[in-house]
């Protein structure tokens, strides 16, 4: 599974699927006024070559919040990581995120392993 950005810590606007139909895909932005579009703050987003991850900080420690696969054609990465980048998932949802300017300081994500397994050849005993 190849990451294509791993991005901390990250702000993104999730645009529900009925809403995202009639936005223009190529420029909307985080602060645009969509109806019914959530925006999430202080999270970790892991794009793999087939699937968006999306975690955030949890009394009980880093948790997933968001899984889906998406649209390989509509991944939108920016070299400048301030810049909006955007993804269409596989049930119609637009992701428009982008690096927080905060330092993530104190958060569990830094270290959250999205694979949640980690392999060894060695035996633990």
């Amino acid at each position: 599974m190849k990451i294509a950005i791993d991005l901390f810590p990250a702000k993104i606007l999730v645009i529900p699927a009925q809403d995202a139909e009639g936005i223009d895909y190529e420029t909307v932005d985080y602060n645009d006024n969509v109806p019914h579009a959530r925006r999430v703050t202080r999270v970790r987003i892991v794009v793999t070559d087939s699937t968006v991850l999306i975690a955030a900080d949890a009394n009980a420690g880093p948790t997933l919040i968001f899984k889906e696969g998406y649209d390989a054609g509509s991944l939108r990465l920016q070299k400048n990581r301030a810049k909006p980048m955007r993804v269409r998932t596989s049930t119609g949802k637009v992701l428009v995120f982008f690096k927080d300017e905060n330092c993530g300081c104190g958060s569990g994500l830094r270290a959250w392993n999205p694979y949640n397994t980690v392999y060894s050849d060695r035996d633990p005993r």
